[in-house]
């Protein structure tokens, strides 16, 4: 399960090792998450 841990205005997402991500993230990796409202469609993108 992928963890988000809200730290005043910042958003973390924590990828823990026994989740795999096919598209090119790997634990500990930090990204920027976007969220589309309408499509309630959740974007990581790599920093």
């Amino acid at each position: 399960m992928v963890k988000i841990i809200k730290n005043g205005k910042n958003i973390y997402v924590r990828i823990p090792k026994e989740v795999t991500i096919v598209s090119g993230f790997q634990a500990g990796n930090e990204v920027i998450i976007q969220y589309n409202k309408e499509t309630e469609q959740i974007t990581l993108k790599k920093i």
